[in-house]
């Protein structure tokens, strides 16, 4: 049967008043307790869970908005379940910012594992970041019409495997699972395989003295595949289809012989434990998150307005339009955008450029030297036809086909021979002439490395470098850098939720929220009941006895 208390409700009598000294209600309104009782805690996502629960039948559930609310802070804190039922039953801050009170209050590891369970099946923690994050962006008067991106890697609860160990885990976890539900077809593999598989003090890597090698494996892994693969109680095992998925992206057949492949996808598999985590060749297995927060400077702080979590093999490239775009359906639409190299592509620019969005971003030199000459070093008039060379010169002849973006130059040999700036121009030499080719791509690149070499762009890209800073507290507050969990759904649900108590954290600093939860908690009864008639219309009406 479902419980739930919504926490607009006044009560008529408060027993925090009775519990805690003025000096102590003064330090919870300070604190995150104050903020999360008094703004946070109404916007959990009951609506979405409580239809697991019957509406009358049944011994009544933990009153749901506390729960999601210890859901919630579990990931803010970077609590265990341990530490979180615990949290529950003897901390003062938390019977505080749950609303729970103090009377015989009682919590199992069980419990709390099955409400995270509900919040991942409902997908909640995408709803709560939305919800915290909408409600702080309105209380605080947070702009959003400057905003910085970048990414940040997670790592999940699993352990980071060479090729030669991912391959013998898969197996050994396969042959596990067959043992215990098909042990006669257990008994078909050989001895020999079995006991390659099953001794505790192997070592894993290619060479002598007994250590496993990587083609052996996957000569195992091959003569398991083509044993069971038409076995109908093992084929729709999740441990045989890791064992086929590792096969197919470390090892190939050649001439009825298993070859191990040279260079593997970033999108293989790197732990059966965690099959959604992917590779990314600079920081290795895990997933990431692209973050974009607030960088106005009339803002009192910032906060983190779109988290797009992803696996770490997809390319920040490719990001920004779906950051856009879930910053349009938030409403939080930027008017400018400061970003790193990484995100610097002509196609971004284009996409930011067509959604009215200015895109700052340093442009990347790719192969080219520093040395080297670019178009912008050259003159355009209006009709983006060269005018002028780097040293001066007018070309002989110069065009721009506006059709086809293309544009081209021709300058005289004898002065491109004897320029100074021969080694790094991009002239090449054409029959008589020299000439410079170009199209539409290379004269927006051109504008946007002259941009950025300005005074003015330089200062404004300076406020980019602050998102390290979230990052760094977040990784070091709320452990987003490696998480208590593992499993695309899991580790989605932990970026969401400890986001959104970072910016809880942040909005700690700004001098309107403090107010805010000072007027609520520092006033009489009369007056915290006469603040609640506007927003709950169900509210209680009573006056206090007379002395």
């Amino acid at each position: 049967m479902r419980h739930s208390i919504d926490p607009r409700q006044i009560a008529l009598f408060d027993p925090d008043r009775e519990s805690y000294s003025e000096v102590a209600l003064d330090l919870l309104a300070k604190d995150w307790p104050g903020t999360f009782r008094n703004v946070i805690l109404e916007l959990m996502p009951v609506d979405l869970i409580q239809d697991r629960f019957h509406e009358s039948m049944g011994r009544p559930t933990k009153e749901l908005y506390s729960m999601c609310g210890l859901v919630f802070l579990m990931e803010f804190q970077d609590w265990t379940t341990e530490a979180a039922a615990a949290a529950y039953m003897f901390d003062q801050r938390v019977h505080f910012a749950l609303n729970l009170g103090h009377d015989r209050l009682s919590m199992t590891t069980r419990t709390i594992e099955r409400y995270r369970a509900l919040f991942r099946e409902e997908e909640a923690s995408a709803v709560v970041m939305d919800r915290v994050t909408r409600r702080l962006v309105k209380e605080l008067n947070v702009s959003t019409k400057r905003q910085r991106l970048d990414s940040t890697h997670v790592f999940s609860r699993m352990a980071l495997f060479g090729r030669t160990r991912l391959m013998t885990t898969t197996i050994r976890r396969f042959l596990t699972q067959l043992r215990r539900h098909s042990p006669e077809l257990f008994s078909a593999v050989p001895e020999e395989l079995r006991q390659r598989h099953e001794a505790k003090n192997w070592e894993f890597g290619g060479g002598k003295d007994g250590r496993l090698s990587r083609e052996q494996a996957g000569e195992d892994m091959l003569w398991l595949i083509r044993r069971f693969a038409e076995e109908a109680e093992v084929n729709s095992r999740t441990s045989f289809k890791d064992l086929v998925r590792v096969f197919e992206e470390q090892c190939e057949v050649r001439e009825e012989k298993v070859a191990v492949r040279e260079l593997v996808a970033a999108a293989a598999m790197q732990n059966p434990s965690d099959p959604d985590a992917t590779r990314d060749g600079h920081k290795g297995a895990g997933y990431h998150v692209q973050v974009s927060e607030t960088c106005g400077a009339e803002n009192e702080v910032q906060l983190v307005v779109a988290a797009v979590p992803q696996t770490a093999s997809e390319n920040d490239q490719n990001a920004v339009g779906e950051v856009l775009e879930r910053l349009d359906e938030s409403g939080y639409k930027p008017e400018t955008v400061l970003a790193d190299g990484g995100y610097s592509s002509d196609r971004n620019h284009q996409t930011c450029a067509g959604r009215e969005v200015d895109l700052i971003a340093p442009v990347n030199n790719g192969s080219r030297g520093r040395e080297h000459v670019g178009l912008e070093a050259f003159e355009l008039d209006q009709e983006l036809r060269i005018t002028r060379c780097p040293a001066g010169r007018t070309p002989v002849i110069a065009s721009f086909d506006h059709k086809r973006g293309t544009g081209c130059a021709s300058f005289e040999t004898a002065w491109c021979t004897a320029c100074e700036h021969r080694a790094s121009c991009p002239a090449y030499r054409h029959h008589r002439k020299y000439r410079v080719k170009y199209d539409d791509k290379d004269v927006r690149l051109a504008g946007r490395r002259a941009r950025f070499r300005t005074p003015e762009c330089r200062a404004e890209y300076a406020l980019r470098s602050g998102i390290e800073g979230t990052f760094s507290r977040g990784k070091a507050v709320t452990g987003l850098g490696h998480l208590r969990v593992r499993g695309r759904p899991a580790v989605f649900m932990a970026i969401y939720l400890k986001l959104a108590g970072l910016n809880i954290l942040r909005a700690l600093a700004s001098a309107r929220i403090r107010k805010r939860i000072a007027d609520i908690m520092g006033g009489t009864w009369l007056h915290r009941q006469s603040q609640a008639d506007d927003a709950m219309p169900f509210a209680v009406h009573c006056l206090p006895l007379a002395a």
